[in-house]
């Protein structure tokens, strides 16, 4: 079961329209996000808004209906159409999530701001462990295994005619680049630019 809630500003009509499934949550996830730095969304309207208006004590929030999960979207989407909500940055439903989504990771900011929080992230021991253990996990997958071990076979056969030009000035056989890498003219040059 879902719900839709409403963020309110309590010294003004600005109104945050929202979905969820797990009310107590989101509300903490939304206050959170609001003085997170390091969080993807710190920046977006509702969350400036906040900061810049007695931050999250200045706020109320409160569900307002419920729905099934299927029809979450469009039933936020309603509620944003009749409140008309000025806090809300995008539709909830009426647009293709996908497309917006790509459109959204192009964009350079958005890019660099994401780098930025992967490496944080992704620098925490337990996230570290974690992604290590999920990797192994499914890297032993026999289907996984036998999708790379057919993606080399096509990489041979594609390239086993094409050449490799290293900035150390040598030229070898593509499928050999890797030995090349060993060989002692190239560990030279590449302990040269250090």
């Amino acid at each position: 079961m879902a719900c839709i809630y409403i963020i309110k500003h309590k010294d003004s009509d600005n109104v945050y329209v929202g979905s969820t499934t797990d009310f107590q949550q989101r509300k903490w996830g939304h206050e959170n996000a609001c003085y997170n730095e390091n969080s993807h969304s710190y920046n977006r309207k509702l969350y400036q808004f906040v900061r810049n208006n007695g931050g999250w004590k200045r706020f109320d929030m409160w569900k307002i209906d419920c729905c099934d999960e299927e029809n979450q979207f469009q039933k936020e989407q309603e509620y944003m159409d009749k409140f008309k909500p000025s806090l809300n940055s995008n539709r909830a439903y009426g647009f293709d999530r996908e497309e917006y989504m790509k459109e959204y990771n192009l964009r350079p900011e958005n890019k660099e701001r994401k780098s930025e929080y992967d490496k944080i992230y992704y620098a925490i021991p337990e996230v570290k462990e974690k992604k290590k253990i999920r990797s192994q996990e499914y890297n032993s997958k026999p289907e996984v295994k036998e999708k790379k071990r057919d993606r080399a076979r096509i990489d041979r056969e594609e390239n086993k005619d094409n050449y490799y030009e290293c900035p150390c000035g040598s030229v070898v056989k593509w499928l050999n680049r890797f030995k090349h890498f060993t060989m002692q003219k190239h560990i030279n040059y590449m302990n040269s630019l250090s």
